[in-house]
């Protein structure tokens, strides 16, 4: 379905199953960074972390064109499954983003590190659920850029 065709209920309701397939929930009116409004995938506390997927793609293997992608406005401090904002357009943002990255063999694994001290121990855990190519994601050569 084309996004313009695809209605906001229906954006929310694969959304929350996306996110629910990986025991993660969707957050409509969240918050980023120092209090910057945002719609994004959570695991616990924290949106799902996009570095190493965007790493892996432009630096590695999978860097032909159009192998990320991501929307304008997702959230640029931090890589993170989040769109800036709140409403109808972040909701899009985050809906056609999370469709490229299911059809391009994208999901979330929790991994776990080692805290540097007890107070990271506290703020972070140690859990950091990312984003990962699947493993039965068959190798399909360059992706389309965008959706």
């Amino acid at each position: 379905m084309a996004a313009d065709t695809v209605t906001r209920a229906e954006q929310i309701v694969y959304l929350a199953e996306w996110a629910a397939r990986y025991k993660c929930s969707l957050q409509l009116n969240g918050e980023v960074g120092f209090g910057r409004d945002c719609v994004g995938i959570l695991k616990d506390s924290h949106y799902i972390d996009t570095a190493d997927a965007k790493n892996a793609t432009a630096y590695n293997h999978e860097a032909e064109p159009g192998s990320w992608w991501e929307p304008e406005d997702s959230y640029h401090k931090h890589d993170c499954l989040a769109v800036l904002g709140h409403g109808d357009d972040a909701l899009t943002q985050l809906h056609e983003w999370v469709k490229w990255l299911d059809g391009h063999g994208w999901g979330i694994e929790d991994t776990y590190r080692k805290p540097a001290s007890s107070i990271d121990l506290a703020v972070h855990g140690i859990s950091l659920p990312k984003l990962v190519r699947l493993p039965d994601w068959p190798d399909r050569g360059a992706a389309e850029n965008g959706p």
